[in-house]
């Protein structure tokens, strides 16, 4: 008889066990719906068990590479961007161009 003090009757396992598949039922939606979200928007969306461990990583979406209108992209900086940002800007894409010196710092660091 001691083995039925351990014993846990069937109704207590479904229990658990549907409430683990209702969780997993959830979680698989959540991931569905930020799938088709990412889409929508053309953005990447990866899963991971661990940031730090790369082979965990599972791209579910890959994201659109679009090239941006020069014209759109130059409005959108100076209307949105406070001229701190601009010189930033500035200097991090004329050291990207020109070969920086042995003492120079990118300008972004």
């Amino acid at each position: 008889m001691l083995w039925r003090s351990r014993y846990i009757p069937l109704p207590a396992r479904s229990a658990v066990a549907a409430g683990h598949t209702a969780f997993a039922a959830s979680v698989q939606q959540a991931i569905e719906e930020a799938r088709r979200v990412a889409r929508a928007h053309g953005v990447g969306l990866i899963t991971m068990a661990d940031p730090r461990a790369r082979d965990t990583w599972n791209e579910l979406e890959e994201a659109r590479r679009v090239e941006s209108d020069p014209g759109r992209l130059d409005e959108f900086i100076s209307v949105q961007l406070s001229q701190d940002a601009h010189d930033r800007i500035a200097r991090a894409l004329h050291w990207k161009r020109s070969p920086p010196s042995a003492c120079e710092e990118p300008p972004y660091a």
